[in-house]
């Protein structure tokens, strides 16, 4: 499910269920059951989260939103937050239909109606700068 939604999570376009070894986990889960509290982390902690996202085997990732793939070269933002981060919105204009600026917290909450359960986790950065909040992104991880 998304965050804060009833809705389900949108699979790429060539899904294919998972190989005998192999799991899909929300990434927000897997920071959650490693480092516990990911809301307000300290830049040596992101670290951390970022060193152990090296450590799993990564299959695949892509945005639960939307189904469309992202980077497995990502790494956690050390300073942005869904809260916190700004961007020039030209997709979703609200009236008066203009370019404004938005967070991603409301770019998300506009566009996918859904709510996020952790606005100060960090944002997850792909290698083009798009950012992701980590509850909306999901990971194919070899387990074996």
């Amino acid at each position: 499910m998304l965050p804060g939604t009833g809705r389900s999570i949108v699979l790429p376009a060539d899904y294919s269920p998972p190989d005998v070894g192999c799991i899909d986990v929300n990434l927000g889960s897997v920071l959650m059951e490693k480092f516990g509290r990911i809301g307000f982390s300290s830049i040596n902690q992101i670290r951390s989260m970022n060193y152990h996202l090296l450590d799993l085997n990564i299959q695949q990732i892509w945005n639960g939103c939307n189904g469309l793939p992202i980077d497995i070269v990502s790494e956690l933002s050390l300073d942005a937050t869904p809260r916190n981060h700004y961007f020039m919105n030209m997709s979703i204009p609200k009236p008066p239909a203009k370019r404004r600026y938005v967070c991603v917290q409301r770019y998300f909450e506009e566009k996918y109606n859904i709510s996020l359960n952790q606005p100060h986790s960090p944002l997850f950065r792909d290698q083009g700068g798009r950012m992701y909040p980590v509850e909306a992104v999901w990971l194919r991880i070899r387990l074996f």
